[in-house]
């Protein structure tokens, strides 16, 4: 990707090749000259200009419609690879392995804020506890 500066310089180079393209244009052909085919041309020039338009609306509404998908799909993706990333991590630092709880979660080592989450969230629904509670539930 281009840097803000490189940006400005590349606009302001399309500038100066447009007016040196119009500036040749006027030498080689006169303006006066160019009047006559005005009415000629004008009408095909603007039936191309609104297919070119329709043409470039129809694109963006495809990109843009892809780049959502992606955009969401990627999200889809991190959170399920943070969590699956995350979890084993998680059931360490608390002491728990396997699905079963240590001991310090229940001897009350852990705060009840914590052991509410780590036990309804980071353990398998099917696990138990060692015996002592089930996910979602918490034995204070």
């Amino acid at each position: 990707m281009l840097d803000t500066v490189q940006n400005f310089y590349l606009a302001i180079l399309w500038v100066l090749l447009s007016i040196t393209c119009l500036i040749l244009l006027n030498r080689f052909w006169a303006p006066s000259r160019r009047r006559v085919h005005n009415d000629v041309i004008g009408w095909q020039i603007s039936i191309l200009g609104t297919i070119y338009a329709v043409m470039v609306g129809f694109m963006l509404y495809a990109v843009w419609s892809n780049f959502q998908s992606a955009e969401g799909n990627a999200d889809n993706g991190t959170r399920e690879a943070t969590r699956d990333r995350l979890n084993p991590l998680v059931l360490r630092g608390a002491g728990m392995s396997n699905g079963l709880a240590a001991p310090r979660v229940h001897t009350g080592s852990v705060g009840p804020a914590w052991k509410h989450l780590l036990l309804r969230h980071a353990v398998p629904p099917s696990a138990t506890l060692g015996g002592h509670t089930t996910p979602g539930t918490v034995a204070d």
